[in-house]
């Protein structure tokens, strides 16, 4: 049986990566910006909870688009603590 996902390091971080033979439909996060004023007050978390409600489904079905920066990865990991997809 063929696994849905495979799971690899990425700088020491498990992330699971879809294989290429068996395509999903995911919503797909390529940027979220938050003023630094506004920062570290939920409101990255909401954009993105926003975004899961529009589409349906859960939070840890949501792509982060690569290059993903540090704090956007920060973001993800709190949101998403089994682990995060990277395309």
């Amino acid at each position: 049986m063929t696994p849905d996902n495979v799971r690899v390091s990425v700088e020491g971080e498990r992330v699971r990566h879809r294989l290429p033979d068996r395509p999903r439909r995911r919503p797909r996060i390529i940027l979220i910006w938050v003023a630094d004023v506004y920062r570290h007050r939920g409101v990255g978390a909401a954009l993105v909870q926003a975004l899961v409600d529009d589409f349906g489904g859960h939070v840890a079905d949501v792509s982060w688009s690569a290059p993903i920066s540090s704090a956007g990865q920060r973001l993800a990991r709190r949101l998403s603590s089994k682990g995060i997809w990277i395309s």
